[in-house]
């Protein structure tokens, strides 16, 4: 949500955010999660103010033409396309709870994203062909026995063999507690971050 600027201060964003809280009540939810740009601080103010806390930081990093070996140094299988919804089972399954919503399993398959699997890892990228020198990254995640093995970081190097020159983005919208490795391959975390909120209703 937002607020126009000749209205900001004057009750408009408490009066909207009680507005919603209060709708929510009646429908009888349970929690309202947002995000928030974590350098908006009068956003902030009015939404602790309301009763939401910060759950975790949100981070987004970028690197630029990464530098990678010319061959895969392990034996495991090549990239291969697979289908959004595997990677929405695998969230949905064994994932973090209270993802956000950009990168839940509601959102994900209406993002347009081209899946890809390297033996236990999956990720979603924006459309690798485009004419754009930019590829988001809009998911990254390895079946949970699986984890701590390099595996996440191997189907992102083999994608950059893949698709050469390009600059790689992360939105701020990755759990922070997930998203040191992407600083492992060179990536530079971005300036701007986000809060997950959330309010809990009963």
């Amino acid at each position: 949500m937002g607020i126009y600027k000749a209205f900001r201060g004057k009750g408009g964003g408490s009066w909207l955010a009680n507005l919603l809280v209060t709708e929510a009540k009646s429908r009888g939810d349970a929690i309202l999660f947002l995000e928030v740009i974590a350098q908006n601080l009068p956003a902030i103010h009015v939404y602790e103010k309301l009763g939401f806390v910060q759950i975790r930081r949100l981070v987004g990093f970028k690197v630029e033409q990464p530098a990678v070996s010319s061959q895969p140094n392990d034996d495991y299988p090549l990239l291969e396309s697979c289908k959004v919804e595997d990677i929405v089972s695998l969230i949905k399954n064994e994932g973090i709870e209270t993802l956000p919503w950009q990168i839940d399993e509601v959102t994900l398959p209406r993002t347009g994203s081209f899946a890809f699997r390297r033996d236990d890892a999956f990720v979603a990228i924006s459309d690798p062909t485009s004419p754009s020198n930019v590829i988001i990254i809009n998911s990254v995640i390895v079946k949970k026995d699986e984890r701590g093995k390099g595996k996440g970081r191997s189907i992102l190097e083999t994608l950059f063999r893949a698709y050469p020159g390009k600059t790689w983005k992360v939105p701020a919208r990755f759990p922070e507690e997930v998203a040191g490795f992407f600083e492992k391959l060179g990536f530079q975390r971005e300036a701007i971050s986000q809060y997950q909120m959330q309010f809990l209703l009963r």
